[in-house]
């Protein structure tokens, strides 16, 4: 498994990346599989859709900017996290549960709940961070969801 800088980061516990044991990093490597065989396009790892997320919630914070259907697709990294936690370790679930806490509740803030549905999601999967619409809409997105102003 390639190290990032997740894999160096002190985890709640005080569990590290570089902690787990062989179990875990196959909790991983299986997750990733068994999500590309459910039609995710590529075999992820967790710590790439933690990286996704990370950057996703920082773009909201600042402002998003792309169009609808891209915020759409770059906020279902975190729909693949949530389909991969059941089939992680508790050890590498503890390991990243701090960290995506801090995410969540970082994007919650930059976000309100899409009571509208500019978004205009129909059939998702409910999650709560698929109905959440940018405080700060930008240029493109703004446009896409309504918005008379950037």
């Amino acid at each position: 498994m390639a190290k990032s800088e997740f894999s160096h980061r002190l985890r709640e516990g005080g569990r590290t990346m570089d902690e787990l044991n062989a179990e875990d990093h196959d909790s991983i490597r299986r997750a990733g599989q068994e999500l590309h065989r459910q039609g995710w396009r590529t075999v992820f790892t967790l710590d790439e859709m933690m990286r996704k997320w990370t950057w996703f919630v920082g773009a909201v914070e600042r402002g998003y900017t792309d169009n609808v259907f891209e915020y759409i697709n770059d906020n279902m990294c975190r729909d693949w996290i949530e389909k991969a936690w059941p089939l992680l370790t508790e050890r590498v679930r503890t390991a990243h549960q701090l960290e995506l806490e801090t995410l969540d509740t970082r994007f919650r803030a930059a976000t309100r709940e899409d009571v509208d549905n500019a978004l205009q999601i129909r059939g998702f999967s409910g999650y709560w961070w698929q109905r959440r619409l940018p405080l700060r809409r930008i240029g493109e997105f703004a446009r896409g969801v309504g918005d008379p102003t950037d």
